[in-house]
Parts: C-alpha cells; structure tokens; sequence
C-alpha cells in the first residue's frame, strides 16, 4: 500500500536543516527521560541508539529495552501509535518483551549501509 507523504515543500526548516511542521518537535538528551516523562503524547518512537536490544553502544540504554522500558514506552505512545527499534542482529525475544509490554509486534527485514538488518515494530 502506497502512502502519501507531504511534499518537501510543506515542511518549514530550522537553523540545522531539520525539517519543521506545526507538530514535530527535536529533543536532544536523555531519551529515556522524554519517554518516562511523556504520556500518549507520540505518534510514533523511533529508537537507532544502539546496535540492537541486546546489543547496546551504551549501557545506560539498556532500560529502553527491559519490560519497564518498554512499559513506558507504551504509555508514551498514542492510541495507533507505533514503536520502531533499528537492530544489526536478530534478537529472537525482543518481540516477546515488546508483547509483554503491551503491543502487536511485528519484524521487518531491511538492507542498511549494503548489510541486511531488522527493525523491530510494536504498534499500539
């Protein structure tokens, strides 16, 4: 199923070239902050902080990924609203956690920088 996007030029830019429309909004810091601190404010969470749910850059990510994490995630997402974890390597039981916390789970295989990777949804 095709989806219409809205043209480059309905977007207004900021100073950093980040595209800007009446509802986006940039937050640079703690993500775990925002999601804790948030509830049913976000269409959709895009999480490509680490290498996979098992397989973090930083340790300190690691809650994003456990059942409280995910638990906040959840209550931080609008109804419809949808999770997206960027992943180098299969973790066979992130969908499970992500079911535990609340949401359908599904997986998407994709080619990234020329390797294949996956992106791991939970919509809610």
């Amino acid at each position: 199923r095709r989806r219409r996007f809205p043209s480059r030029s309905s977007f207004r830019f900021r100073e950093n070239g980040a595209p800007h429309r009446a509802r986006d909004a940039v937050h640079q810091g703690d993500v775990a902050h925002v999601i804790r601190s948030s509830e049913g404010r976000f269409d959709a969470i895009l999480l490509d902080v680490d290498n996979g749910p098992d397989s973090l850059v930083y340790d300190a990510n690691f809650w994003l990924y456990t059942p409280l994490g995910l638990a906040a995630v959840r209550r931080a997402l609008t109804p419809g609203g949808a999770l997206a974890v960027w992943s180098a390597s299969e973790e066979p039981g992130f969908p499970w956690r992500v079911e535990d916390a609340g949401l359908t789970p599904s997986v998407r295989k994709i080619r990234s920088h020329g390797s294949r990777a996956l992106v791991y949804l939970g919509r809610k």
